[in-house]
């Protein structure tokens, strides 16, 4: 496809991607553009337009653009959260303007203070008295307010770029991946045309080399100005090096000295700054230091909350809403200790919802051998975040796997739901039936109010042609494969987050209201293809699923951290809540999460909770064995 563009340097990202994508693009840059790119036998040359809202204030190119058939507009993206580092507003009297100045250096200098009283300031401390926070909290709901009219889940996906760390180089320079997904939703929505998941990672970012300011955006960014190591890198019409933030104090006292009476300053930021200093210098000596643990409830200490309770009262969770009624649609998905968690909640009387039944004639043991009701559809075992994320789209058709069927013994099996206890008589047979499943989770995603995961592993199988991942180690169903396609991988913090984040992009653009529970599994791993051991890698896995389910939980407002792992491994119960096998957990651990789920979670039932009695009697009870047939795809890797 040939594409036409028209507007700021944020197209140049936008061109590096659909490159990429193997889209022909021409990009012109506002003031850049020639009368003949206006010229109508030019424009219509081109299938599509790309332009930015902004292009309406240039009346000979909103004439030009016009009546095009398919103009695609784009919003402008800027964050504008407060940096100590720049003072764009500062201009000489002539009307020219100035190299970005440091707002902390500018402001000393215009207050008298000397280059050392100057770096001084550079602290978390003077941050907050400059209003930092608020100004970070105010361009995050500017930002979403601006791109929402193009993006309805903006919210969703600010949280996603915060969850992966400072994302705009600059107030107007967005990182690359930033511009991926604004450019993907938008022409998906306009155009109906889908781009590639994953480009900017295969592409330069062009916008990189120009100044990059990575305090700007980002909550951890408050602690990094005072930080000698800490750098910004200047443009290029300065050299573009790097110069720590301290060191840039003396670059702009440099400039400032060097033409002090040619200089006009923004008066808004001279009073934001002139107040800050005031009450920094007030503070004359400092207050008597308060222990801050003192006011914190009951629940943040150890002993309190953990090791003077009696087992089953040990509660690890804070204050939390409620967001489960009687009539709330829970579905659940995730390993296998996430059916539990549905078993517990159809036993309470909760909406279990289960988007995928069996069919009405078929016996209720065939139903329950061929995984009806284990989730809330009939997906198995999802045990990675990218199994989750290809799930979704690959119901809405935004991916497409190689790998479609399985030779078994007696016929085929779905490749990404390899254990759900049917075994087909052909290929086709094999798609029928994935078709209609997908369409189950689609029904589920759309209807559900509440998503509850249960997170279980970091190691997993791909196939090296798309990165499909799938539930189990592929030779470990079938020989008849080329095992050349495909790769053992163990997804670290960042291939989590990134992978969950996206996960929750598309799951509110299809279902907005959509809460999720997230939860980690405390189940060990039955074996690890590694080369540490099998205690060492259930370590690593379950300490980033538990980090990654924990930021995202920050992050997201509509995402819950539930602690089931922390209540079955937790020290407080010394081993009571796992089977000999170290591995099984008993149905005593199984009811103590759901005690606190009920009581956290659930509407109206935090005043009903009742201890259950402890248990004298140790002969194995229907509840134990129904749990012992919890289906696990992991436990394919050691038959």
């Amino acid at each position: 496809m040939k594409i036409l563009q028209f507007g700021n340097c944020q197209l140049l990202s936008a061109a590096e991607l659909l490159e990429m994508a193997g889209h022909e693009v021409s990009t012109h840059l506002f003031g850049k553009i020639d009368p003949e790119h206006l010229e109508q036998d030019y424009i219509r040359g081109f299938d599509m337009v790309i332009a930015h809202e902004t292009y309406k204030k240039r009346a000979e190119l909103k004439t030009a653009l016009k009546d095009h058939p398919k103009l695609v507009l784009m919003p402008v993206l800027f964050f504008d959260g407060f940096t100590p580092d720049d003072e764009i507003n500062i201009a000489y009297q002539d009307g020219r303007q100035m190299a970005p100045m440091s707002r902390i250096a500018v402001g000393a200098f215009r207050n008298g203070l000397t280059r050392k009283e100057a770096k001084a300031l550079y602290t978390p401390e003077f941050c907050d008295l400059m209003g930092y926070k608020q100004a970070l909290h105010r361009a995050r709901k500017n930002m979403a307010r601006r791109v929402s009219p193009y993006i309805a889940d903006i919210d969703q996906l600010i949280s996603k770029w915060y969850a992966e760390g400072v994302f705009f180089h600059t107030g107007n320079h967005p990182k690359l991946t930033v511009v991926e997904d604004v450019l993907r939703e938008i022409l998906r929505r306009d155009a109906g045309l889908d781009l590639p998941a994953g480009l900017a990672a295969f592409c330069t970012d062009p916008l990189q080399k120009f100044a990059i300011s990575p305090q700007a955006n980002h909550p951890a960014a408050q602690n990094l100005i005072s930080d000698p190591n800490h750098v910004r890198k200047l443009g290029a019409h300065l050299g573009g090096k790097l110069i720590s933030c301290r060191d840039f104090v003396d670059f702009c006292y440099d400039i400032l000295q060097a033409n002090k009476g040619q200089l006009t300053f923004n008066d808004a930021s001279n009073a934001q700054f002139d107040k800050a200093l005031r009450l920094w210098k007030g503070k004359n000596a400092p207050e008597a230091a308060r222990n801050p643990y003192r006011s914190q409830p009951n629940h943040a200490f150890w002993t309190r909350a953990v090791a003077r309770p009696a087992t089953q009262d040990v509660c690890p969770i804070g204050h939390t809403q409620p967001v489960i009624a009687p009539d709330t649609k829970v579905a659940t998905a995730g390993s296998c200790f996430a059916q539990h968690v549905a078993r517990a909640m159809v036993a309470d009387g909760l909406t279990y919802y289960v988007a995928e039944t069996a069919p009405e004639d078929m016996p209720a043991e065939v139903a329950d051998a061929r995984g009806y009701g284990l989730f809330s559809a009939r997906y198995g075992n999802i045990y990675c975040a990218r199994q989750l994320l290809q799930l979704i789209r690959r119901a809405y058709g935004r991916f497409q796997p190689v790998e479609t069927a399985w030779e078994v013994e007696g016929g085929f099996v779905d490749p990404f739901r390899p254990n759900i206890g049917e075994v087909f008589e052909s290929p086709e047979a094999v798609d029928a039936a994935r078709t209609e499943h997908l369409a189950s989770v689609r029904e589920m995603f759309e209807s559900l109010d509440v998503f509850v995961f249960t997170m279980g592993l970091t190691e997993g199988w791909v196939d090296r042609r798309d990165g499909a991942n799938f539930p189990v180690a592929p030779a470990a169903i079938t020989s008849r494969i080329n095992p050349d396609h495909y790769e053992f991988v163990n997804a670290n913090f960042g291939a989590v987050t990134s992978e969950m984040s996206a996960f929750l992009v598309e799951l509110a653009r299809i279902n907005p209201t959509a809460k999720v529970i997230l939860t980690v599994s405390p189940v060990p791993l039955i074996a690890t293809y590694t080369d540490t051991d099998a205690l060492s890698a259930t370590t690593y896995s379950k300490s980033v699923l538990r980090a990654v389910a924990g930021d995202l939980a920050q992050g997201f407002d509509n995402v819950l951290y539930f602690p089931s792992y922390e209540i079955i491994t937790g020290g407080f119960n010394r081993g009571a809540y796992f089977e000999d096998d170290l591995r099984s957990v008993k149905p005593k651990g199984v009811a103590h999460v759901m005690r606190v789920f009920r009581e956290r979670l659930v509407v109206g039932a935090g005043s009903d909770i009742v201890a259950e009695p402890s248990r004298t009697d140790e002969t194995p009870d229907e509840e134990y064995i129904r749990q012992l047939e919890v289906v696990c795809d992991e436990e394919l890797l050691v038959r």
